[in-house]
């Protein structure tokens, strides 16, 4: 039995903090068995502790690993969460627009029709004034054949007026504000025609009594025709 120390009282019998001269036992038993056996519990005792630190390093890193991996997890089904919410948010977003766009479509075609269609019934009539136009000059064309000096004036005329009447029709294709002024322009061609035509038919009456009937009656019918298109223009 080795020295008991009493730690609670007289902690300090048996202690010495000087350096000791000699040896205090002059002989003493050693059993190696005992020895050995200490020294065996020793490392066992030293790799059991080693071994319970390499445990608890692989429990921790097992744990760290773990959750880990309940991170990764955790954040990668919010970010498919997130993805899902995105995918949604921008399909009714698409889907949104789609019909804005449908709508849009949908007023802006309504808008032209009640806009155009007006203007497109003007037109229509105004070329079927202007075929009818077409229609009385080549019938006083072809009545005053025998007149060769005012059939050459007129193939003129009739060949400015095509002109002036393909160039109107372009810009009526191509353009929308300048209405007024084709109809004034209209207007004014159809002046030049009626000028025109007081000149041919005092032409003509120094000619045959049967061209002067014809340059009458289609003197009237021009007066009678701008007469009538005045009232709509004024309406």
């Amino acid at each position: 039995m080795g020295l008991y120390m009493n730690t609670d009282h007289h902690s300090a019998i048996y202690r010495n903090s000087e350096r000791m001269d000699g040896l205090n036992q002059d002989s003493f038993k050693k059993d190696f068995l005992t020895d050995w056996k200490e020294e065996q519990q020793s490392i066992f005792r030293q790799q059991r502790s080693a071994l319970e630190n390499v445990l608890r390093q692989q429990r921790r890193m097992q744990a760290i690993q773990h959750q880990l991996m309940e991170e990764q997890s955790f954040a990668k089904r919010q970010h498919e969460e997130q993805d899902e919410a995105i995918r949604e948010d921008m399909l009714r977003l698409f889907n949104k627009i789609k019909l804005e766009h449908i709508r849009l479509q949908a007023e802006f075609q309504q808008s032209i029709e009640q806009q155009w269609f007006p203007i497109w019934k003007s037109m229509e009539e105004m070329k079927g004034r202007l075929n009818h136009l077409e229609q009385l000059n080549k019938d006083l064309v072809n009545r005053l054949g025998e007149q060769t000096e005012a059939q050459h004036r007129m193939v003129e005329w009739k060949a400015d007026y095509e002109n002036a009447q393909q160039e109107v029709m372009q810009r009526l294709d191509n353009q929308e504000g300048l209405i007024d002024k084709i109809m004034r322009r209209l207007d004014h061609l159809r002046s030049i025609f009626f000028e025109r035509t007081h000149f041919l038919a005092e032409k003509i009456e120094a000619g045959s009594p049967s061209s002067k009937q014809l340059a009458q009656g289609s003197e009237r019918s021009l007066t009678l025709y701008k007469k009538n298109d005045t009232q709509e223009d004024q309406e």
